[in-house]
């Protein structure tokens, strides 16, 4: 069977480190199964030593008779894990940290010395009271440090200018009341129910706008009534005299 052949190969292999002893027992596992490198394998005791180690170490997981694509899959293999604090060397402590050489309470071999407090807000609006207290000791030292600098703008500091001012909206928004409505409605897109009910918007906001009434029309008349009285003079046109003509210039 199968089970007894690769139980007797990787027996053979995990006894012997002898080159030739490998070739007639590695070597037909991987050659059968096509495996790509065995193309470019000149079979010296490296690579043969390499091939038994290999061999060995993922045959009990994926056991098979010939190689193939699956002997190669990525394994991942689990453990059992530990907290942080039980590890040496993890964690805060002065061996690890990189303020060492500026820190007061620095001792080699021991655990930070400063009391951080285990206080934490409980509520988002004290949070945010913190956060803004942090943020704003940062851009406070970063307006000295940019003072002293020259006066020369720091982009760095604008940045953190910028996430304060972020902050303190967020903290405006904490405290601002809202009203959410939400209108959900279903009906026929259109139609002449719709056309003539003004649609579902319509029946919600109480129903469709009506026509407005146009007013009368007023005729107004060529001649108003107040002058009435007045009688209409026709134009005038003035005759023009006959010029009368010397005898001289008859003649």
């Amino acid at each position: 069977m199968a089970t007894d052949t690769i139980e007797k190969r990787t027996e053979a292999v995990r006894g012997t480190e002898d080159a030739d002893l490998l070739k007639r027992h590695l070597c037909p596992f991987f050659e059968k199964g096509g495996y790509p490198d065995c193309m470019t394998c000149r079979k010296t005791e490296d690579n043969l030593l390499d091939c038994r180690e290999y061999y060995l170490k993922r045959i009990k997981t994926l056991p098979m008779d010939i190689w193939c694509e699956e002997f190669d899959k990525f394994i991942v293999n689990t453990r059992d894990k530990v907290s942080v604090d039980e590890i040496i060397g993890v964690g805060m402590n002065c061996n690890s940290c990189y303020i060492y050489d500026k820190c007061p309470m620095y001792r080699k071999d021991f655990a930070c010395g400063i009391d951080w407090g285990d206080k934490k807000p409980t509520t988002p609006a004290d949070m945010m009271d913190f956060l803004i207290d942090i943020q704003y000791e940062r851009v406070r030292r970063g307006s000295v440090i940019e003072k002293v600098d020259g006066g020369v703008a720091d982009a760095g500091l604008s940045g953190e200018i910028d996430r304060l001012n972020d902050l303190m909206a967020a903290k405006a928004e904490l405290g601002r009341e809202r009203i959410s409505v939400n209108i959900e409605a279903k009906g026929a897109a259109g139609g002449a129910a719709t056309s003539a009910g003004g649609g579902i918007l319509s029946k919600i906001f109480g129903g469709a706008p009506k026509e407005i009434e146009q007013p009368p029309t007023i005729s107004i008349p060529a001649k108003p009534s107040s002058r009435e009285d007045i009688v209409d003079v026709e134009e005038i046109v003035e005759e023009k005299k006959a010029e009368k003509v010397s005898r001289k210039r008859k003649k």
